[in-house]
Formats: C-alpha cells, sequence, structure tokens
C-alpha cells in the first residue's frame, strides 16, 4: 500500500473515531439507531436481494447495450430508496415539531428515480445507436 492511501487510512479512521465519540458523547445512541441502522438493514435484508435478482433477471431480457445503463439505474435507486427511507416513512416525525420533516419528500424521491430513469434510457438509447453505428448489434 502506498504512503498516500495509508495516510488516507489513517485520516479515515481518524475522522470515524471523532465521529463516534461525538455520536456517543452528545446524543442518545438509542435514539440515533433507527436513522443509522434502518437504512442499512433495509438494503442488506431487502434491495441487495432484490437488486441481484433484477440484474439476473436484466441479463436474460434486456440487449446488451442496455443491460449496463439498467444495472446502474438499479443500484443508483436502490441507494436512493435506502437513504430515503426514513423520511418516505417520517420516522422521527413528532406532532409538536412541524418543522422536522416539513417538505415533499415523497416527490423529490419519486422526480430522483425519474431522473435516475431517464439518465439509463438516454444512455441504453446512445449504446444502442452506437452498437448499431459500428456493425455488432445484439
Amino acid at each position: 500500500m502506498s504512503v498516500g492511501r495509508r495516510a488516507l487510512v489513517v485520516i479515515g479512521a481518524a475522522l470515524m473515531s471523532v465521529g463516534a465519540w461525538l455520536l456517543v458523547a452528545d446524543s442518545d445512541p438509542l435514539q440515533v439507531a433507527p436513522w443509522v441502522l434502518g437504512p442499512v438493514l433495509l438494503h442488506d435484508a431487502v434491495l441487495a436481494p432484490l437488486v441481484l435478482g433484477a440484474v439476473w433477471l436484466g441479463r436474460r431480457v434486456l440487449p446488451r447495450y442496455a443491460q449496463a445503463p439498467a444495472l446502474v439505474a438499479l443500484v443508483v435507486g436502490g441507494a436512493l430508496t435506502a437513504v430515503a427511507a426514513s423520511v418516505l416513512t417520517r420516522a422521527g416525525a413528532r406532532p409538536d415539531n412541524p418543522s422536522l420533516l416539513d417538505r415533499n419528500y415523497v416527490a423529490g424521491y419519486l422526480v430522483a428515480m425519474a431522473l435516475t430513469l431517464g439518465i439509463a434510457v438516454v444512455a441504453a438509447l446512445l449504446n444502442r445507436r452506437r452498437t448499431l453505428s459500428s456493425g455488432r448489434a445484439t
């Protein structure tokens, strides 16, 4: 491992240690646990198996030029869903504080997913055009 990578590992470990210390010292870890563990568990137990199954199916159903854009869209969509799960379910919302979770997070999530899908479709069409122009259509 190069000196630069070692330095990055040391800096990263130091910053994670400071973050862990601040989490324990300045807040109740039981209050923070659902926000930290929820997306991880959702991703590992639900989204990752679904994405892997969809990728397996996509390799058999989609043409070659659409496979990579579809895979990227699935990974990005899974990550967006894992990150957005807490606010989409309104976890932590309190009636006595209306300033918490005061936006239309569902609309924002849907826009982000639509942009992801749109970019994947454009990438697939560009891949198709490139393969057709080179005479290697599959």
